[in-house]
């Protein structure tokens, strides 16, 4: 069970290009074993505890998101898209559906998941401001490009920023770690 969160949070993927419903099989059998392995914790650390928790509540995010979930795209205007989001196997893309059109966001490109109170201490100025608000989080790619989601509430939005501020560490950490194992 311990093996099985860390194959799927530390990329231990064979690299072999499974299909959908493979992928989705394999993160749904993660999930269930990682349960059982929650269930069987001692009651008494607290530290342990709380890694479990954190464990669980990542299991949940990634088998949802590997499964496929509806998200609220705020756009400039404060009009709203709402596309299919996907996260892949490795846990390396967000992909966004909408209609025939697809895009494919590397999490490494990612440099923060921000709140509406983050973007204002930032003293960003973006002309999307007036059409958010605390159940939004705004991914931030590159520096330059914005792509803001809204959540049913506040409490999803910090769930929704937090997994996904986590797995964007993991893919920074892997791009940090490729880069310093290549041959100069």
């Amino acid at each position: 069970p311990a093996d099985g969160f860390a194959s799927l949070i530390c990329g231990g993927h064979d690299g072999d290009s499974a299909s959908p419903e493979a992928e989705r099989s394999r993160a749904a059998q993660w999930a269930v074993e990682d349960r059982g392995a929650g269930q069987s914790r001692s009651s008494g650390g607290g530290d342990a505890d709380d890694d479990g928790l954190v464990r669980e509540a990542l299991a949940t995010f990634v088998r949802t998101l590997v499964r496929g979930l509806c998200l609220e795209v705020v756009l400039d205007d404060g009009s709203v898209l709402l596309p299919q989001a996907f996260l892949n196997y490795d846990l390396t893309h967000l992909t966004l559906h909408m209609n025939e059109a697809q895009r494919s966001i590397p999490l490494q490109d990612v440099d923060s998941v921000a709140t509406p109170s983050e973007l204002r201490a930032r003293n960003l100025d973006l002309a999307i401001h007036p059409h958010i608000d605390e159940r939004c989080c705004t991914l931030i790619i590159g520096g330059r490009e914005f792509i803001t989601i809204r959540l049913d509430n506040e409490r999803h939005r910090e769930y929704f920023a937090a997994c996904l501020t986590l797995l964007v560490s993991r893919s920074a950490n892997a791009k940090r770690e490729g880069a310093t194992a290549a041959p100069c």
